[in-house]
């Protein structure tokens, strides 16, 4: 073979090599776009049966109220159903946030951990209790207050249990540990769960990344929980990291500044 006849072979084998990678970057870009057009399509129909729902409850309520027919139990259980329905509406300002590439507003104020916590576990222990998982809580930090918005805090909690919840087998457990290193507030998730290998600890905030061992584990998410847990803990000015060994289990662990208030 020529010179010439070489160079212009390896000249169309680099064309044809640049024209596959260019394929595949469409491709991704592509499914990429997808899956946002199909988060924004998901927030925007949750929307209208959420305000439904909600002004149903808010309305059968006043009905009792006014006829002296609320007890004390359904108070309490409307009470629950409207602040849940008004998470409902938050997680769905998240999804629509999420499909821009955007973080929700958010109002910062004096919050303690142990009620967003609390909220959190007996949201996410009906899961758990089908699975035969144990959830427990443990409250060491003798300074608990941080600067947060409601929402955000239990949604990037309700991410943690959920994410715990589904990779852990039954008969394993959960628990939610608070603790104070120096002023900084700290909240362990920690799980006996099947572990993260080095790839996934590498990936594990990524949006839409979900690691081998999880797709077995469990075939269904959009992997994308962690990635709006971390992105919202970073808009609050905390972080998130996990610690995990793999098939023994992952500690995810919330970091949140000392906050410039007082504890009440």
């Amino acid at each position: 073979m020529r010179y010439s006849e070489y160079a212009e072979f390896r000249l169309a084998e680099a064309k044809r090599l640049a024209d596959a990678e260019h394929t595949r970057a469409d491709q991704a870009t592509q499914s990429e776009q997808a899956r946002l057009e199909l988060l924004a399509v998901i927030g925007h129909e949750l929307a209208t049966p959420l305000t439904v729902a909600r002004g149903n409850v808010t309305a059968i309520r006043k009905f009792l109220a006014d006829n002296n027919q609320l007890s004390l139990d359904l108070s309490t259980r409307a009470i629950d159903a409207e602040v849940a329905i008004e998470r409902l509406l938050a997680l769905r300002e998240d999804l629509v946030a999420a499909s821009r590439n955007e973080i929700r507003e958010l109002e910062l104020g004096p919050l303690k951990v142990e009620s967003a916590i609390n909220r959190a576990v007996k949201w996410a222990e009906s899961t758990a209790n089908e699975k035969g998982l144990k959830v427990t809580t443990c409250f060491e930090a003798t300074k608990s207050q941080v600067m947060a918005d409601p929402d955000a805090l239990q949604s990037i909690l309700g991410n943690l249990l959920s994410n715990a919840i589904r990779y852990t087998p039954s008969g394993g457990s959960i628990r939610v540990t608070t603790r104070n290193d120096a002023d900084k507030v700290l909240i362990d998730v920690k799980d006996t769960g099947i572990g993260l290998s080095e790839e996934a600890r590498s990936r594990l905030f990524e949006r839409f990344y979900r690691s081998e061992e999880a797709k077995q584990m469990a075939s269904w998410g959009l992997g994308l929980g962690l990635a709006i847990a971390s992105e919202l803990a970073h808009a609050l000015g905390a972080t998130i990291a996990a610690d995990s060994i793999r098939g023994k289990g992952s500690t995810f662990t919330v970091t949140f500044p000392a906050p410039n208030v007082k504890e009440n």
